[in-house]
């Protein structure tokens, strides 16, 4: 992935991207993401196949070892936190998966920010 500010992304969009016979010119816009993302360390697979690799239902089937591509999962930040220490169970008993699973606190509001309602 190549990490830009948003001003640079935006003069990326203005030169405009080639319109390449192989593709390139717009998939390299695919591997394009604004610098407050680097955190997530994001990995992009593009790979320009030849119509024989592709099945009958349109994959492309290639062999990966996920415990070593994978180093983390975070379950959905909306799931109750009982529901999600049961989905992280599930995930754990039925994958194998011995890496951290935790639940987002993507929604959390920030600390302090909790208020408590007077009644008038």
């Amino acid at each position: 992935m190549l990490y830009k500010s948003e001003k640079a992304l935006a003069s990326i969009c203005r030169q405009g991207v080639a319109l390449t016979p192989d593709g390139t010119g717009i998939s390299k816009t695919l591997l394009l993401k604004r610098t407050a993302f680097r955190h997530e360390k994001e990995i992009r697979l593009l790979y320009l196949a030849d119509d024989k690799e592709i099945t009958r239902d349109g994959l492309l089937l290639y062999q990966v070892n996920p415990t070593v591509l994978v180093e983390q999962l975070m379950v959905d930040p909306r799931l109750a936190e009982n529901e999600a220490k049961s989905f992280i169970a599930e995930i754990q008993r039925e994958t194998g998966f011995s890496g951290p699973i935790k639940r987002s606190l993507l929604y959390a509001p920030p600390k302090g920010f909790e208020t408590r309602i007077k009644e008038l």
